[in-house]
């Protein structure tokens, strides 16, 4: 039988963060005095937020009928909007500027083919529960 203490335990609707690694899989670190990790702080897939989120994109394309069309880019773009909403912040300092969360600027960040590797490290975040389990 399943411990049910690490239900009990599960929140993914508190914020969980994620320590960002580059493409080699080296920490990032900011560009600030204390080298501090560059983090974002997200919530999991088990979220309200990410139901919610989940459920409008789905009616949306129901509401398109049975023939509307799929692309890559639409499904993409779904995809990037998903994590902007299951972002709540970042600390992330370059060029000795902390970059200014938005869930505007998380949808960029996704969005970036260039950036793809952090889109892959935050989408593997959410979906692993164990990253929202509390003590």
């Amino acid at each position: 039988m399943a411990d049910l203490a690490t239900i009990a335990a599960y929140n993914p609707d508190e914020a969980s963060t994620l320590e960002l690694r580059g493409i080699d899989g080296a920490q990032l670190f900011n560009e600030d005095e204390g080298r501090t990790p560059m983090t974002i702080s997200l919530l999991g897939e088990d979220s309200d937020v990410a139901v919610k989120a989940r459920n409008s994109q789905t009616n949306r394309r129901i509401q398109q009928g049975p023939r509307a069309k799929l692309t890559a880019e639409g499904l993409n773009s779904d995809g990037a909007a998903y994590l902007a909403k299951l972002t709540v912040g970042w600390n992330i300092t370059m060029g000795g500027e902390k970059a200014e969360f938005s869930q505007e600027a998380a949808l960029k960040l996704y969005s970036n083919p260039k950036l793809a590797f952090i889109r892959e490290q935050v989408a593997a975040f959410v979906e692993d529960r164990a990253n929202f389990l509390r003590a």
